[in-house]
C-alpha cells in the first residue's frame, strides 16, 4: 500500500499534468465514477490505495486531465468521436439530434 497524495503526486509528475487544482479535482473525479470500486484504507487520518487497483483506470485519469482546460465545443467534438467509434448508429442519431437543437 502507499498513501494516496504520494502515489497521485507522481502521476501528475509523469503524465506532466499542471493543475493547481489537482488532487481536488482527483477526488471528484473518483466519487464522481464511485471510485471504480476501488476501497481506499484509512489510517491515522491518512488514505491509502493499492497502485495496482488503479492501473487499468490511470489512463482515464490522464484523459480527464487532458481534457479539462478545453471548452464545451472541444469536449463535444472528442465525445462524439469516441460515440462514433463505439456506437455508431447511435452516435448518428445523437449527432443530428444535437446538430437540431443545441443552443448554444
Amino acid at each position: 500500500m502507499i498513501e494516496f497524495k504520494e502515489f497521485f503526486l507522481n502521476i501528475k509528475k509523469v503524465y506532466g499534468i499542471t493543475s493547481d487544482t489537482f488532487l481536488k479535482d482527483l477526488s471528484s473525479f473518483l466519487v464522481d465514477n464511485k471510485w471504480f470500486g476501488i476501497k481506499p484504507v484509512w489510517k491515522d487520518s491518512t488514505m491509502y490505495i493499492e497502485p495496482s487497483d488503479f492501473q487499468e483506470y490511470l489512463p482515464l485519469i490522464k484523459e480527464y486531465f487532458a481534457n479539462s482546460n478545453m471548452d464545451i465545443h472541444e469536449k463535444y467534438e472528442i465525445l462524439k468521436e469516441k460515440l462514433i467509434a463505439s456506437m455508431s448508429d447511435t452516435s448518428n442519431k445523437l449527432i443530428t439530434f444535437y446538430d437540431q437543437f443545441d443552443t448554444c
